[in-house]
């Protein structure tokens, strides 16, 4: 089971952040709609409706008769509430249109806030904007890591992957695209910043101070240099040391 689900993740993270988190948002409705029905199926079992119309009903009544003793209001209310309760119990639970809508207009907007930072449009936007939306991201991104922990020690179950090759697994909080310096230094000459997938680990690190640096190369942009362990997914980082030692 665990190859299956890890697996599954592993293809996962090879996707962009906002097909990610749309993937995640379908995979999660879809399991809060079944919840829905086996707890509606449930309280329909026990009969969980009636028995809290009838206890309302019981509370309401004893209260009524308390305060209005022998008064004809009190029956009038009395008879109000039991027809009330009789109603409802024949009328099927169903969220209203309106709240349907406004629950819609909620998980549209909350994905378009977490998936803003890595769509095309934030481009066009103010950087101090972005870099307030991106919180909502972060906090995506942390609640994927935890349900996802552990997921690098497992191959893809659908990604063809080349004999030989080892890519690096960016830390997924990493906002920026990752930097490859032509030296194992942040002193050294920055070469370019790739992007965060199809950097492959050329099988060689050196520590540098107390900092890891590893050998990559990137196939889109063809360079060859170093990136420090930051950026690097911690798991594999202590895989990758492990390996090599």
């Amino acid at each position: 089971m665990n190859k299956i689900y890890f697996g599954l993740w592993q293809d996962l993270y090879t996707l962009s952040w906002p097909v990610r988190l749309l993937i995640e948002y379908v995979v999660f409705l879809l399991l809060v709609f079944i919840l829905f029905k086996i707890l509606k199926r449930f309280f329909t079992f026990i009969k969980f409706k009636y028995l809290l119309i009838n206890l309302i009903v019981l509370i309401t009544t004893k209260f009524i008769s308390l305060v209005g003793k022998g008064k004809e209001w009190a029956y009038r209310a009395d008879e109000k509430i039991v027809d009330w309760a009789n109603a409802k119990i024949s009328t099927p639970i169903k969220l209203g249109n309106r709240v349907k809508k406004i629950l819609f207009l909620m998980i549209v907007f909350l994905y378009i806030i977490a998936a803003l930072p890595d769509l095309p449009i934030s481009a066009y936007l103010d950087d101090g904007l972005v870099s307030k939306v991106s919180v909502a991201k972060q906090t995506f991104q942390s609640w994927e890591s935890r349900i996802s922990n552990g997921y690098s020690n497992y191959l893809p179950l659908f990604s063809k992957i080349e004999e030989g090759k080892v890519y690096i697994q960016v830390k997924k909080d990493l906002a920026e695209k990752v930097k490859i310096y032509k030296n194992a230094s942040k002193k050294s000459k920055v070469l370019i910043k790739a992007g965060k997938d199809g950097i492959e680990y050329k099988d060689k690190f050196k520590k540098a101070g107390k900092k890891y640096w590893l050998k990559v190369y990137s196939e889109k942009d063809d360079v060859d240099g170093w990136i420090p362990e930051d950026v690097v997914d911690g798991a594999q980082l202590k895989y990758l040391v492990k390996l090599d030692i």
